[in-house]
């Protein structure tokens, strides 16, 4: 099915393609087919609760980082520090444990500054593993 501007309002967008019920909290929504439900998303805040998030028996198996640091905030070291430790301890403490996880993080952003967070995990990274992961990744082909 090819999306046309005209379907993000029509019904077709929200009950043929995406069958779905909203959840008591906003920034929430499952995914359902004729099979039941499928997939949860839920929309989180830098620094918010993530720790202990299930959904059922599960634990988030994709993280979509958009844009975790903004331009003022990234000039204090004490704010950078406090979003390293919520991203380290916290989001990536989300993450299913357990050997056989599949769980993806996916950052997209500017480098905003020399220390940034995202600066950082580019600059720890051995950066031949990166270009391979992303390669290899059908959903997430950044080249």
């Amino acid at each position: 099915y090819e999306m046309r501007e005209s379907d993000w309002s029509s019904d077709v967008c929200s009950s043929d393609l995406f069958p779905s019920h909203d959840t008591e909290e906003k920034g929430e929504i499952e995914l359902s087919d004729a099979n039941g439900p499928f997939c949860f998303i839920q929309a989180k805040g830098a620094g918010s609760q993530i720790r202990g998030l299930k959904w059922g028996k599960y634990r988030p198996d994709l993280f979509v980082i958009d844009d975790l640091e903004d331009s003022e905030e990234v000039c204090n070291e004490m704010i950078r520090e406090k979003l390293k430790e919520w991203f380290f301890a916290d989001l990536l403490g989300a993450r299913d444990q357990s050997e056989k996880s599949k769980t993806r993080v996916v950052m997209i952003g500017t480098n905003l500054h020399e220390a940034a967070l995202l600066a950082e995990l580019i600059e720890e990274s051995d950066m031949d593993e990166y270009e391979k992961s992303l390669s290899d990744d059908p959903l997430v082909n950044l080249r």
